[in-house]
C-alpha cells in the first residue's frame, strides 16, 4: 500500500505541509517561522547587528534592520517610539547603538505616513539619548538623513537646556568628542536660547572661562567646578590632581593621560567612580598596582559589586558585566597589550554582579530542559571570526552557556545540553542519521560553575550543522519528564529530518506530557522555531535583562 500521508512529511530544508504562507527560509537554507514585526524589533534593539552573523554580514543585517524600523513605525508609530524608550529605560538592550540609530533613522524618515514617527522619534531623543556620546551619535545618523530644520534644532536644544548648567558642563567635559562632533559643533547647528544655560554655552564654544559672561552667569560652585577642569590640564603636581579629583569629583577623562599611570590618581578616582566605569577599568587599576589581591581597592569594588542597589543605579546590561568578568578573569586586553594579575574575589564579585543584574524571581520547581546550540553559525569550534556578539570576543554559544546558568541559578531541576546536528556533508549523506542524537549532558554544568570556566569547557564538545529539534527528540528517547524545553539558538536550523515544532509534538505524545518550547534567540533574525500558533512555545530574546521573569511567568501561564 502506498502511505501518501508520509510523504508529506518535511525535513527542516521545506516548509511544513499547510504552513507555507507562515514559514520562510532562513540563509541556511532550512525553513523557520516568521516573527511578528514587534518581536523582530525588540530583537534589533536588545542584541543589534554588530558583526553580523555566520551567514550575514552586518551591512546585510542593518539594511534589513532599518527596513523594519521603518515598517513598524509606517503600522504603529506610537508603539515603536513606545518600544525603544522602553527598552532604553529599563537597560534590557547590550548597547544603546540600535535604540539610538533607530530613532535617527525615523526622525529622519521621509513621507507623509512618517509624520507621527519623526515627531515622536524627536521628542524621544532627549530621553534616550543619556550622555554627550550618545547625542554625537544621534546627530552623527541623522544628519544622513534629514537636515538642521526646525524640528530637530528643537530637539537637539532640549537636550542642553533640559539638563542643570552642572550636568551640561559634566557632559560637555568628560565627552568632548566623538563621531566627528564635538559640543561647540552641535551647539552652534541647534542655537539653544536659554538665559540660565547661555553662559555654559558661551564657555563651551568660546573655551574661556574667565570670560565676563560666563563669571557673571553662573555662580561659585559651577565656576569651581570649571576651574578645576581647567586647572587638571595644566597642573604638574600629583596631589593637586587628587584634591581636584576628591574636591569637585573628576572623573578619568578630566585627567590628562600621563596621571593615568598612578596608583595614587586611581585611588582617588575610584571613591566616587560609577559602576560602569569601574568595571571597564579594573585592569588598568590592576595594571597600575591599585588593584592587588587583599587591597583596599579589591575590597572595595567586591564589596559595591554585591551590592544590588549599587548595580541596579549602574543601569549596566547583564553583557557588560559577563564582558567585564571574561575580561578580567584573562588577566589582559581583547584589544591592546595591557596586561594585569587577576584578584580571584574580583572575578568572582563580577559573576555575582552578572546573576544580579537580571531580575529576580520565584523559582517554578518545574523540570527543564536547557539546549545550547553549538553549530557553527554561533561561533563553535573552527568557526573563530564567526557568532561574535556586537564585535566582543564573546561568541553567541558562549553567551547561550551564560543564559543557561542563569536559569540554573533560577530553577533547581534543570539538565543542561548541547545540541549540534551532522555536517553539511554527512548529513547529504545521510539526512536521518543525525536525528536524536549529537546532544552532549553538559555534566559539569552547576549553579558553583564560574562563567570562565563554563565557557571553556563548552570547548571540548563535538560541533556541526544546525538542528534545532535534536533537544525534544534526545528528550523523548531517553523518557526525560520535560516540563519546559529553553533553546538557545540563532535559529539557523537547517539539518534535521523533521521541524522542531513538530519534534516537541511528537514528544509531548510519546511522553504524554504537555511539554512547553522557549526559544531564546541570540542573534537579531527576524524567524524563529516556535510556532506562534501554539501557545505552548514562546520566543524571546536570548539576552535580554528580564529573560528570567518571561520565562517563568510564561511557565506559570
Amino acid at each position: 500500500m502506498t502511505n501518501y500521508a508520509k510523504m508529506l512529511r518535511a525535513n527542516q530544508r521545506e516548509p511544513l505541509f499547510g504552513r507555507e504562507d507562515d514559514m520562510v527560509k532562513n540563509a541556511a537554507g532550512g525553513y523557520a517561522f516568521k516573527v511578528n514585526p514587534n518581536t523582530a524589533l525588540e530583537r534589533f534593539l536588545i542584541l543589534g547587528c554588530e558583526g553580523g552573523t555566520y551567514y550575514v554580514g552586518q551591512r546585510g543585517m542593518a539594511k534589513s534592520a532599518a527596513g523594519l524600523v521603518l515598517a513598524c513605525a509606517k503600522t504603529n508609530p506610537n508603539l515603536t517610539i513606545e518600544t525603544i524608550v522602553q527598552i532604553s529605560q529599563a537597560g534590557r538592550a547590550i548597547k544603546p547603538d540600535p535604540s539610538i540609530f533607530a530613532l535617527a533613522l525615523l526622525a529622519g524618515a521621509k513621507g507623509p505616513e512618517y509624520t507621527v514617527a519623526r515627531r515622536l522619534a524627536l521628542e524621544a531623543m532627549p530621553i534616550v539619548c543619556r550622555t554627550g556620546t550618545q547625542l554625537f551619535q544621534f546627530v552623527s545618523q541623522v544628519t544622513e538623513f534629514r537636515g538642521w530644520g526646525r524640528g530637530l534644532r528643537k530637539a537637539v536644544s532640549k537636550w542642553y537646556t533640559s539638563k542643570t548648567p552642572r550636568d551640561v558642563l559634566y557632559q560637555s567635559s568628560k565627552y568632548q568628542a566623538r563621531e566627528g562632533w564635538t559640543h561647540r559643533d552641535v551647539l552652534r547647528c541647534a542655537h539653544p536660547n536659554d538665559p540660565s544655560m547661555n553662559p555654559v554655552f558661551r564657555y563651551i564654544t568660546k573655551g574661556d572661562y574667565t570670560d565676563e559672561v560666563v563669571q557673571m552667569g553662573l555662580d561659585d560652585r559651577d565656576l569651581a567646578y570649571i576651574g578645576a577642569i581647567e586647572t587638571a590640564k595644566k597642573t604638574t603636581d600629583e596631589r593637586m590632581i587628587i584634591r581636584l579629583i576628591r574636591e569637585q569629583n573628576l572623573v578619568r577623562e578630566h585627567i590628562p593621560t600621563n596621571w593615568l599611570n598612578s596608583p595614587a590618581v586611581w585611588d582617588a578616582l575610584l571613591a566616587k567612580m560609577p559602576l560602569m566605569a569601574m568595571v571597564r577599568n579594573l585592569g588598568k587599576m590592576s595594571n597600575v598596582g591599585l588593584l592587588a589581591p587583599m587591597s583596599e581597592a579589591a575590597k572595595t569594588i567586591c564589596k559595591r559589586l554585591r551590592d544590588t542597589e549599587y548595580i541596579r543605579r549602574g543601569r549596566m546590561h547583564p553583557f557588560g558585566l559577563l564582558l567585564a568578568q571574561t575580561t578580567y578573569s584573562a588577566g589582559r586586553g581583547f584589544r591592546g597589550n595591557l596586561t594585569w594579575t587577576t584578584v580571584p574575589q574580583v572575578v568572582d564579585a563580577l559573576q555575582d554582579a552578572f546573576y544580579g543584574a537580571f531580575e529576580y524571581v520565584e523559582p517554578t520547581g518545574k523540570n527543564f530542559l536547557l539546549g545550547v546550540d553549538i553549530s557553527g553559525s554561533m561561533g563553535f569550534r573552527g568557526f573563530n571570526h564567526m557568532g561574535l556578539i556586537n564585535n566582543t570576543h564573546i561568541k553567541a554559544y558562549q553567551a547561550a552557556a551564560c543564559m543557561a546558568l542563569v536559569q540554573m541559578q533560577t530553577e533547581e531541576w534543570c539538565y543542561p545540553v548541547a545540541f549540534s546536528g551532522a555536517p553539511m556533508r554527512s548529513y547529504m549523506r545521510n539526512p536521518r542519521s543525525y536525528n536524536g542524537d549529537g546532544v552532549v549532558p553538559m555534566s559539569g554544568f552547576s549553579k558553583c560553575k564560574r562563567l570562565d570556566d563554563a565557557v571553556e569547557e563548552m570547548k571540548q564538545y563535538p560541533a556541526g550543522g544546525t538542528n534545532c529539534a535534536l533537544p525534544m527528540l534526545y528528550a523523548a528517547k531517553n523518557k526525560l519528564p520535560v516540563d519546559t524545553f529553553v533553546i538557545y539558538t540563532d535559529n539557523e536550523t537547517w539539518c534535521g529530518d523533521i521541524h522542531p515544532s513538530k519534534a516537541l509534538e511528537t514528544y509531548r505524545q510519546t511522553m504524554s506530557r504537555d511539554a512547553k518550547l522557549i526559544v531564546c534567540a541570540m542573534t537579531a533574525t527576524n524567524y524563529s522555531i516556535a510556532d506562534p500558533s501554539d501557545p505552548g512555545m514562546l520566543d524571546i530574546v536570548g539576552f535580554d535583562a528580564s529573560c528570567p521573569k518571561i520565562i517563568t511567568e510564561f511557565v506559570r501561564d
